[in-house]
């Protein structure tokens, strides 16, 4: 019953979810939904019933932070010079 939990109790649940799937986007490579739902099953999410990483992509999408391109079949998601930069911020904050 994870979803029917208060934001805030989800949300400490979530963390490390969410801290892996950000840190694949950080990365710098190019990736698709699929993969990066892979990354949120294997840190201990349940990407069927949570959908970490689809908010996250469509957050940060929000944020100018990625775009997308279809490429053949393929849904590429990519940093914009704006999550570069963003990128950079949380490096430089994180030492």
């Amino acid at each position: 019953m994870h979803h029917l939990m208060p934001k805030e109790n989800r949300a400490e649940i979530e963390a490390p979810v969410v801290a892996a799937v950000e840190a694949r986007m950080l990365d710098g490579t190019p990736f698709t939904y699929s993969g990066l739902s892979c990354v949120s099953e294997v840190s201990g999410g349940d990407e069927a019933r949570d959908r970490v990483a689809d908010r996250t992509i469509q957050k940060w999408r929000r944020r100018g932070w990625l775009q997308m391109k279809r490429e053949g079949r393929e849904v590429i998601w990519r940093l914009t010079a704006e999550g570069e930069a963003e990128k950079e911020r949380r490096e430089a904050a994180h030492g």
